[in-house]
């Protein structure tokens, strides 16, 4: 299923599970200050720390095996949402967009 014929449950589901995902190889969105206080990490940011984390060579280009061993085709969102142009291989600019439109979408249902 792509995302353009996903639900918006289903969206739902899978940016929860990203997000999940996401927290525990970003290390939590929120970390806190020297002054206690707690900063909020952008889901750009977290997506690019999630993909430098899955991009286990550190060539800047997930391949879909680099995609499944860091787990990522488990909450939902398979490899080929993440490729935008569909040339086999996903480079960070499209894994941020991915991830980031999801996110905002999620967020404004929850408004």
């Amino acid at each position: 299923m792509t995302s353009a014929t996903m639900t918006g449950y289903q969206i739902s589901i899978m940016t929860t599970g990203i997000a999940a995902y996401a927290l525990a190889i970003a290390g939590i969105s929120a970390i806190t200050s020297p002054a206690g206080a707690y900063e909020s990490k952008s889901y750009a940011e977290i997506a690019d720390r999630v993909f430098q984390s899955a991009d286990r060579d550190g060539d800047g280009v997930l391949t879909e095996t680099e995609y499944a061993s860091a787990g990522l085709d488990r909450y939902g969102a398979s490899f080929p949402t993440f490729d935008e142009n569909a040339d086999g291989s996903v480079v960070i600019e499209e894994y941020r967009s991915v991830f980031v439109r999801f996110h905002n979408t999620t967020d404004e249902r929850e408004a």
